[in-house]
Formats: structure tokens, sequence, C-alpha cells
């Protein structure tokens, strides 16, 4: 605070500056983030692997969509009051046409990278077979196709856009600020995204893994969010009918 005085009568007035708001360090961000959307999906993770289970179609898919809104929400705040760019995140831009075009090429490579790990796996000696386990395999599925196919798609990009916006969006740039790596950060972003879906199995957790590389590298060459949550969800809908 300092003083100025009025020209009119000798008086000084009190005159308040404006304050910065405190930053807050990025490594207590992400670790904010981790503990809010990554730590508890692993920790069922592990606790699923374990103990193998089934699940029910419907309360899946709706605590998927709330799970979603509870993740992305808190991320979407945190970018707004700490200031963040948006471009940087791959938020600027609307979704367009040619994102569509740009998905289908990233489930493609995606499926690629994730064959090559089953393959390296297999030639190693795994017994792929018996690790493999995918609890939304064994539901019980609407009879309708038009109903599972609604409630799977409205799930499923749900789903990709807090795993995207949380994973790929908010996560790399930030672990790219503190490690000064990109590739690292594609690296431990990759890792966290395997691990989150270690109850599949070991090995569908490390062809996911492989994804989440494809995912990471195309995010920190372009920047572009959209085409990572049309292709995230498209490879959650492709499972049912394939």
């Amino acid at each position: 605070m300092t003083t100025t005085e009025d020209s009119g009568n000798g008086s000084s007035q009190p005159v308040c500056l404006p304050v910065p708001s405190p930053s807050v360090p990025p490594i207590v961000e992400i670790a904010v983030v981790l503990l809010l959307a990554v730590v508890p999906d692993i920790y069922s993770s592990f606790l699923s692997w374990l103990q193998p289970f089934t699940v029910s179609f419907t309360a899946t898919h709706i605590w998927l969509i709330v799970r979603a809104l509870q993740v992305s929400a808190p991320v979407l705040l945190l970018i707004h009051l700490t200031g963040g760019n948006w471009q940087e995140h791959g938020l600027r831009h609307r979704p367009r046409p040619v994102d569509v075009a740009i998905a289908v090429a990233l489930v493609a490579s995606g499926y690629l990278a994730a064959e090559g790990v089953l393959y390296a796996l297999i030639d190693s000696g795994v017994d792929v077979a018996s690790d493999e386990f995918n609890p939304i395999l064994d539901e019980q599925l609407p009879k309708s196709k038009l109903i599972l196919f609604l409630t799977i798609a409205l799930s499923g990009i749900a789903n990709g856009f807090a795993e995207e916006l949380v994973m790929r969006s908010w996560l790399i740039p930030k672990l790219e600020e503190v490690m000064k790596s990109p590739v690292a950060a594609v690296g431990v972003t990759s890792w966290f995204f395997g691990v989150c879906h270690l109850y599949q199995g070991i090995a569908s957790a490390s062809m996911i893994l492989a994804i989440g590389i494809v995912f990471g590298a195309y995010f920190v060459c372009f920047r572009r969010f959209w085409p990572l949550v049309i292709a995230h969800a498209a490879m959650d809908v492709i499972p049912y009918y394939w």
C-alpha cells in the first residue's frame, strides 16, 4: 500500500496496489491431479487384478459417465484458475471434421503398436491366453443393439474425454515443464495409462501402455486434443462389436 497527496487540500489518500496471486508449483498441481484422477483408478485396478470380477453393464457405464464428470470438471477449473495456456493443452480449437480422419489413423496406429507388444510377449514365452481378462466382455449386455450402441458410445465419449484430458492434455505439458523432456512425459503418462488398465491382465495393460505411447507422441507433436478423444471413444466401443 502507498499514499498520494490530494492537490486540493494536501491530504494523503491510501492507494491499494494489486497484489499478485500466489503461483502454485507445477509439482503440487501434478500431485493434486494424480490423487484425484489417477491414483484411485490405479488402486482399484490393482484390487481387480488380484481378485478378478465381472461387472454390471448398467452400473459400469453410469459410473464411467459420473467418473468422467468428476475428473474433468476439476481439471478444467484448475487450468482456468491457474491461468493455463489452453493452446498448450490442445483445448483452444473446437472439433473439426478432419479430427475424425486423424482419429482413424490413431486407432490403426494404436492397434498396430498393441499387436507388436502382444507378439513380443508371446515370443518371450508369456502365456497371454491365461493372462487375458476383460470384465466388460462378461457383462450382461442389453438385447437391443441400438441401446447397446448408444450406451457405450455415450460412456465411451465421456470416458475418452476425461482420460485424454488427464493423461495427455493436462499431464504431458505439466510433466514436460517439470522433467524438461517430452519423451519422459510421454513415458510416464503411458505407464499410468497402462497400470490403470491392469484389471484386464498384464498383457492387455502392456498393450494399452503401447497405445498410450502412440497417443502421447501424437499430442506432443501436434497439440490437438479432439482426435484423441474420438480415437479413445472408438477403441472403447470396438471390443463390443469385434
